[in-house]
This record gives structure tokens, C-alpha cells and sequence, in this order.
């Protein structure tokens, strides 16, 4: 009889022992997951930073080069004026010199 009490009473811990272990496998498997979890929202903030870092860099890079084509077309208009002032400038001076030249010959053929 003794032996029987034993028995149901190894058999009752034994029970209440596997039921502990499994209790805490499935709280360890949860905690596993809720990492596994963690760690890829992790990743994939990682990943929309570096795609947003990315996309900022491209814009500045893509802003730098139209303000750069900006003031090279600005220099190149300068230029442009520049260089056409200095053609009407010449066009005076040559029309101005046939002006002079005129006069001079019709002075000239007047006193002859």
C-alpha cells in the first residue's frame, strides 16, 4: 500500500514536472519568436533608413547639378552679352570711321 502512495506520487510530481518543463518551452519558443520578430522590424527600419538616406543623397546630388547647369548657362549668357556688346561696340566704331572717311572725301572733293 505504501509502495502504491509512492508510486501515484512519483507519477503526480513526474506529471506536474513535464507539465512545468513543457509550460516553459512554449514560453521560451514565444519569447524566441517575439525576437525573431523584433529583430526583423529592426531590419527593415534599417533598410527604409538606408533607402531614405539614399533617395536624399540622389536629390541633393540631383539639386547641386541643376544649380550647377544653372549658373553654367548664367555664365554662358554672360558671355553671350559680352561678346555682343563688344560686336555692336566694334560695328559703331567701323560705321563711325565710314562716317569720318565720308566727310573727310566730300570736304576733300569740295576744295578740289
Amino acid at each position: 500500500r505504501k509502495h502504491k502512495e509512492r508510486d501515484r506520487r512519483q507519477k503526480a510530481e513526474a506529471a506536474e514536472a513535464a507539465a512545468e518543463a513543457a509550460v516553459a518551452a512554449r514560453a521560451a519558443a514565444a519569447r524566441a519568436e517575439a525576437a525573431r520578430e523584433l529583430e526583423e522590424k529592426r531590419l527593415e527600419h534599417e533598410r527604409k533608413l538606408q533607402a531614405a538616406r539614399q533617395e536624399e543623397q540622389r536629390r541633393q546630388q540631383e539639386a547641386a547639378e541643376y544649380q550647377k547647369r544653372g549658373e553654367q548657362q548664367w555664365e554662358a549668357n554672360l558671355r553671350l552679352a559680352k561678346a555682343r556688346r563688344l560686336e555692336e561696340r566694334q560695328q559703331a566704331e567701323e560705321q563711325q570711321q565710314r562716317a569720318e572717311a565720308k566727310a573727310t572725301a566730300e570736304a576733300m572733293a569740295e576744295v578740289a
